[in-house]
């Protein structure tokens, strides 16, 4: 197993240690295609593709298929957060330049307001002050929602999924970015696609991941 934000895990049997400590089965999974897959079985109405996004200290993607969660050949399929957006953009933990989570995520958006003002805040104190009227703070959030944007253009020109569902802490900061989302969204996508993929915000708060994960092991 390799994580682009943990480059020093590389090649460990978490499954099978784990396996061993534990004297039971273990099953290891990316959280976010897990979640994805909890999200889906929550859904009342099925598509037949969706993609969720989690947005959080960084940003992951799950792409659900036919019903079921898609990992790719080699379990490192809907890696979203490295979608490159701004080229020669900040460096990124996975050591290319201008990633989505170095935009989109709570780190991103503290980045941003710092580079604006020189003051490190967390990330729902930045929303906080967005809604208060400061318009560093509300700029910070809207390149997050421009950034996803992008990224979810691209999702829907090589996916073409019917839903995409966006989840995780940053996603209840979602009307700071949703208009700057939508604009960006609109006019990157082709015609025939816009107004095409739905795109909604999870209200299944932290329960995605347990719920998707119970069911890959059912």
């Amino acid at each position: 197993m390799q994580s682009p934000n943990l480059p020093g895990l590389r090649d460990v049997d978490l499954a099978g240690e784990l396996s061993d400590l534990l004297g039971l089965p273990v099953k290891v999974e990316n959280d976010a295609l897990v979640a994805a897959f909890g999200e889906y079985m929550l859904l009342a109405e099925k598509p037949r593709s969706m993609v969720y996004l989690g947005l959080g200290t960084g940003v992951g993607g799950g792409l659900i298929h036919g019903g079921q969660p898609y990992p790719g050949d080699h379990g490192m399929a809907m890696e979203v957060g490295h979608i490159i957006v701004t080229p020669h953009g900040r460096k990124c933990g996975c050591g290319n330049l201008g990633c989505l989570e170095q935009y989109a995520a709570a780190t991103g958006v503290i980045a941003s307001y710092a580079e604006a003002t020189g003051e490190q805040l967390l990330a729902h104190e930045i929303a906080a002050r967005a809604k208060a009227g400061d318009s560093h703070a509300q700029a910070a959030y809207d390149l997050a929602g421009s950034t996803l944007g992008i990224a979810i253009a691209h999702l829907a020109k090589t996916l073409d999924p019917a839903l995409v569902l966006i989840g995780g802490g940053m996603s209840q900061a979602w009307p700071l970015m949703q208009k700057a989302l939508k604009d960006q969204l609109h006019q990157d996508l082709i015609p025939v696609l816009r107004d095409k993929t739905q795109i909604v915000v999870s209200g299944s708060g932290d329960q995605a991941g347990i719920i998707g994960a119970a069911y890959l092991t059912a």
